[in-house]
């Protein structure tokens, strides 16, 4: 792979997108900083001026790859919370499906084992993300009357990372006895159900009782309209 002269940034986005392939097919502990270097054609001298160490590497892969498999811009996210807060909740629970399905078993033990202090980072980072999404979220259905006004935010959220992070151990992932998809309906039911008034009950049984629109059909929906109102 040739770098040359071209921006960092760009380049780093694609050294990733070749490392996760490489990950995905040789595993991550068996693949050295010397393997990178040979996969990607550039000498060692080249790899560390975008990456401090493999701790780096993993860290920087494993973002790549959230970021892509959900790439939302946040103002789109919170307009959508802003007029569907329980239909955000069910699009979520299935973003979150697609993510663990596609994850490699070996891949996530070995970041646990062998890159504890980027599990942890990755943890933090999740559990970050969670808590501000269901911030907003909450405080949205409680305008809109579909959540209780006496919800305890910071409880409900607590809750939900810890059942999220439970999932994420590796452990647990490998050994889990039930289906991951009857798992994570059974978390966010629990979740929309204990917070919801009777109108949000009603919101969430018709919701349930149609086929849920794909997420990034709904975020190019309104991408469309924000392009359109900048050019008026």
């Amino acid at each position: 792979m040739s770098v040359g002269s071209k921006d960092k940034k760009k380049v780093t986005l694609e050294l990733l997108e070749k490392i996760l392939c490489l990950f995905n097919t040789h595993g991550l502990h068996n693949t050295s900083m010397n393997d990178i270097c040979t996969y990607l054609k550039i000498s060692k001298r080249t790899l560390y001026q975008y990456f401090s160490n493999k701790d780096d590497v993993v860290e920087q892969v494993i973002t790549f790859k959230q970021r892509s498999s959900h790439s939302l811009d946040n103002n789109l996210v919170k307009k959508i919370i802003k007029e569907h807060p329980i239909l955000t909740l069910l699009m979520t629970r299935n973003i979150i499906l697609q993510n663990f399905n596609s994850k490699t078993p070996d891949n996530i033990f070995d970041i646990k084992r062998y890159h504890p202090e980027v599990y942890t980072k990755l943890q933090e980072k999740n559990n970050l993300f969670y808590s501000t999404f269901l911030t907003e979220t909450i405080r949205r259905g409680i305008e809109d009357g579909l959540f209780e006004k006496d919800t305890d935010t910071e409880l409900q959220i607590y809750l939900f990372t810890n059942q999220m992070s439970f999932l994420d151990d590796p452990e647990v992932f490998t050994n889990i006895k039930f289906p991951m998809d009857k798992v994570l309906n059974v978390i966010f039911e629990n979740f929309i159900k204990s917070i919801s008034t009777i109108k949000g009950l009603a919101e969430y049984k018709k919701l349930m009782a149609v086929p849920l629109p794909n997420f990034h059909d709904i975020i190019a929906k309104f991408a469309k309209q924000k392009m359109h109102n900048l050019k008026q």
